[in-house]
């Protein structure tokens, strides 16, 4: 007897469409995952990590963000014994994989789809993706969601109120998004004028922004999450700047924020703002990049008065307008003159930076090792702080072999003070030196040894 056979037959683009949905995130996070860095230590990172790693889960700019990490730990250390470091990494990659099927999906129906897939996907700003230590990888891949919303919505094929729900996303894992609420109110307003809605609309744009009220009031009124809400972070006092707006050009910061320009955007950034001006004329006008350009000089209103407390380290936090450049000249890139030669220019110095960054960044050698970081109440000259017998321990001490490792301190004189570490891979221990000893505080745990 011959059982029947149980077949299941779908047509050669569905069956094209699943395979891209499952094959581009995952080889997008492989390929994220394998050239990670081990090196995002600048800024906030080591403070991130801390945060994570002593179980931290709600930041007042970035409530998403931060628990989404602290999950990953939370999961990963459970079952695999992940790091904190480890966990943000891996949320770093995930948030590229997704950015990676949005542009697959905002550019496929192009004729030049790989053509402005690649613009993006290669640009300076996906440094973020390979490992980045702090949260910004996941308020990008959101505003990327944004951005497709906004495209859609223009194509008649979304409504109006799906970007104001996903404004609300980016918003939940970052709050630099606010600075975008005029180009958000132009293009919410366009397009519900443009398609003569209704009440029934305008219902759904109330209804798709209450998540983002009420996470306001948690933030301001409720007192959920912990750190400083805005700070002081302006370039100048913003009293000043509201009466003399000029004073954001005599800070001695725009030569790094031009930097922020060629980090993250390369060469399509100065391509955009040529696209820009040329959308301009009448006869060149497309409302999907005169939306962009809202966004775009949004963002760079934020990168004029916001000051980079890191310098070139906040690399990321300024990458927001260069990341709507690269998507506006990936939008274009079929229709620009001299396709060929410029879209080579382009790919050719995104190439370059990514030589420079994840490819030197990644240290794959040196990924079995262990971080120790020394932080000391009391002056270093005053005492002697080695390691294993034989090396003097600085602030950071990067690639510490695996393995039992021993710690002494001393002055002349007096007793050593010994603390015996057992470091794992991919594991950072703080060690705290105060006059009244040496304290280990270890990644997942807090204990004075």
């Amino acid at each position: 007897m011959k059982w029947p056979r149980l077949q299941i037959s779908l047509p050669s683009g569905k069956q094209r469409e699943i395979l891209l949905w499952i094959a581009i995130p995952l080889l997008s996070f492989l390929a994220f995952w394998f050239w990670r860095s081990n090196q995002w230590t600048g800024g906030d990172s080591a403070q991130w990590e801390r945060e994570i790693a002593w179980g931290r889960w709600l930041l007042k700019r970035q409530m998403f963000s931060f628990a989404v990490m602290q999950l990953a730990f939370q999961i990963t250390h459970g079952l695999w014994g992940w790091s904190a470091r480890m966990a943000m990494g891996f949320v770093s990659c995930l948030a590229g994989a997704f950015s990676m099927v949005i542009l697959w999906r905002m550019f496929r129906e192009r004729s030049h789809a790989c053509l402005s897939i690649a613009v993006v996907a290669t640009a300076g700003f996906t440094t973020l993706f390979y490992g980045h230590m702090e949260t910004y990888a996941q308020p990008v891949a959101a505003l990327l969601f944004h951005l497709l919303a906004v495209q859609r919505t223009i194509e008649d094929r979304w409504r109006p109120w799906t970007i104001v729900a996903t404004f609300g996303l980016v918003m939940a894992f970052h709050l630099v998004i606010l600075f975008a609420l005029p180009a958000l109110a132009i293009v919410v307003a366009h397009q519900v004028r443009r398609r003569k809605s209704g009440r029934r609309e305008y219902i759904y744009l109330g209804l798709a922004a209450i998540p983002s009220f009420v996470l306001w009031i948690a933030i301001t009124r409720w007192g959920y999450g912990f750190g400083e809400l805005v700070g002081p972070h302006f370039i100048h006092p913003l009293s000043d700047l509201l009466r003399r707006p000029w004073l954001v050009f005599t800070a001695n910061r725009v030569p790094e924020k031009t930097m922020f320009m060629v980090w993250n955007g390369g060469l399509a950034s100065v391509v955009a703002v040529w696209v820009f001006l040329r959308s301009l004329a009448p006869s060149r006008r497309d409302v999907m990049t005169l939306h962009l350009l809202a966004y775009f000089l949004c963002f760079l209103g934020f990168t004029l008065v916001w000051s980079p407390e890191a310098g070139y380290k906040d690399f990321d936090l300024f990458c927001f307008p260069w990341v709507i450049a690269c998507v506006t000249v990936a939008h274009h890139i079929g229709a620009l003159p001299a396709r060929a030669v410029l879209a080579g220019f382009i790919l050719g110095t995104n190439f370059y930076l990514w030589l420079t960054r994840p490819v030197l960044f990644s240290e794959i050698g040196h990924r079995g090792y262990g971080t120790i970081i020394l932080e000391s109440n009391v002056p270093l000259d005053t005492r002697i702080v080695l390691l294993d017998e034989s090396f003097y321990v600085l602030p950071v001490n990067k690639y510490i072999p695996e393995g039992t490792h021993r710690v002494e301190t001393w002055k002349p004189k007096e007793r050593k003070i010994t603390r015996i570490i057992n470091v794992r891979p991919g594991e950072t221990y703080w060690l705290r030196l105060e006059e009244s000893g040496l304290y280990l505080e270890k990644t997942g745990s807090r204990e004075k040894q």
